[in-house]
């Protein structure tokens, strides 16, 4: 395979729940190599992940701004 991925969530309750999603979400980002369009999500999760694609990209900018001064 070229892609391997096993999840283990302590605490987390029924596989299909918890672990599912986390090893959807590391599968699609590594088969895009970044971010996948929100069309390889099933739609029922779509307004989700944008809603949190949005957060986490207000996380990172501080990241990404004194990352670029330092270059």
């Amino acid at each position: 395979p070229e892609i391997a991925v096993a999840v283990v969530v302590e605490h987390g309750g029924g596989g299909s729940t918890t672990a599912a999603p986390i090893a959807r979400d590391i599968t699609l980002q590594a088969l895009y190599d970044g971010d996948p369009p929100l069309s390889a999500y099933p739609a029922k999760d779509r307004s989700k992940i944008k809603a949190q694609r949005q957060e986490l990209q207000k996380l990172r900018q501080p990241f990404q701004s004194s990352r670029k001064s330092k270059v």
